[in-house]
């Protein structure tokens, strides 16, 4: 994929970034960051421990609290930034 007015290639086409959208756990139950992250509930607070654990360890984490396009999905990667941006 190429973004933006650039036309750079982006970090998922250069195999530096992935997205996740939900995580199915040993005992089946399933967590959505569609349906789990707008909700007050233990799915909500891991889904937000996730997001905040992934900080320090990629450059760029992406949430749904940093834009609609973000909504249903995280996005990690570690693109070379002045800092990290983690939202």
């Amino acid at each position: 994929m190429r973004g933006g007015s650039s036309n750079a290639w982006s970090e998922h086409a250069t195999a530096n970034a992935i997205d996740i959208a939900g995580f199915t756990l040993a005992d089946g139950r399933t967590i959505s960051v569609l349906r789990d992250w707008p909700e007050d509930s233990d799915e909500a607070r891991f889904l937000r421990e996730v997001r905040d654990g992934a900080c320090g360890v990629f450059a760029t984490v992406l949430s749904p609290d940093y834009n609609a396009a973000h909504a249903d999905h995280f996005h990690f990667d570690q693109a070379s930034r002045w800092s990290g941006v983690c939202r």
